[in-house]
């Protein structure tokens, strides 16, 4: 079995401090060297350009902006098509799940996760896998549109970049 890849930094954007303290004490305890803050998109954005970090957590509801979190997700993307993206949301619609894959995440997952679960899919997510965590039929049926696709952050051919890009399903 092969070595997860190391996490050593991390940016978190979301606007509740609750969730950001949380975050950060998990983060600790799994021997994440740097996490960054951020309560907005637009000082979120400011980091990762800055930063450059392993791994961005990322709540789609994030308010105070005229920018969402989809908005900031396509500009991480474009900005590094290998970026590794987690949203982490209270967020249960599939459609919501399958808008944010489309806009670049490498994961989605919901906040009601336990600590283990976070840590694992921030793992996953920077070891170029994608992270969904599945709840319900409904959730997989939709979702499964992205089956087989790549995450961006993994290394893939320019044609399949391009394509999710623009928002079309890429034949593999």
């Amino acid at each position: 079995m092969s070595k997860p890849a190391a996490i050593a930094r991390v940016l978190v954007i979301d606007d509740h401090p609750v969730v950001i303290q949380g975050l950060r004490c998990w983060l600790k305890d799994a021997h994440v060297k740097a996490v960054w803050e951020a309560r907005d998109v637009i000082s979120g954005y400011r980091l990762f350009r800055r930063h450059h970090p392993d791994v961005v957590i990322i709540d789609l509801a994030v308010r105070g902006s005229v920018l969402s979190g989809l908005d900031v997700i396509r500009r991480m993307r474009a900005h590094n098509r290998r970026s590794c993206i987690l949203v982490f949301t209270l967020q249960r619609n599939p459609a919501i799940a399958a808008r944010a894959l489309k806009a670049g995440a490498t994961g989605y997952m919901l906040k009601d996760a336990s600590p283990d679960e976070v840590i694992k899919a921030l793992h996953q997510v920077r070891s170029g896998n994608r992270y969904l965590k599945r709840r319900s039929r409904n959730a997989t049926r939709a979702l499964g549109y992205w089956r087989g696709v790549k995450p961006p952050c993994r290394s893939e051919p320019a044609g399949v970049a391009n394509a999710l890009a623009a928002g079309e399903r890429p034949s593999l």
